[in-house]
């Protein structure tokens, strides 16, 4: 369950550096 929560704030972070 940990592993889906990080993934989710990982893949958030990974979107808003694409978009910089």
């Amino acid at each position: 369950v940990l592993s889906v929560a990080v993934y989710n704030h990982y893949k958030r972070i990974y979107h808003s550096s694409l978009q910089k």
